[in-house]
């Protein structure tokens, strides 16, 4: 679609469509286990890490969340490990 000049086309849908009826519905999908095994393992990595650093901050088990400062510290070195 990024390919296709501005105006041959008359929009979103007609390059979506026109997509699909050259190369089939399977082109929809083509990055889609790439991304997930790019984006699982980080997932993973970060939500652990994000747990771990909010339990050493001091978060108690039923809290929403904490401060903003701690939630933001977490995140920043859970994003940092991952």
């Amino acid at each position: 679609l990024q390919a296709l000049p501005a105006g041959g086309r008359a929009g979103y849908a007609a390059a979506l469509a026109e997509t699909v009826r050259n190369n089939g519905y399977g082109v929809l999908w083509r990055g889609l286990a790439p991304t997930l095994w790019r984006d699982v393992p980080f997932s993973a990595v970060y939500w652990v890490s994000y747990e771990r650093l909010s339990a050493s901050l001091g978060r108690r088990p039923g809290d929403p969340g904490g401060t903003l400062l701690r939630s933001g510290a977490c995140g920043l070195g859970a994003g940092a490990v991952a």
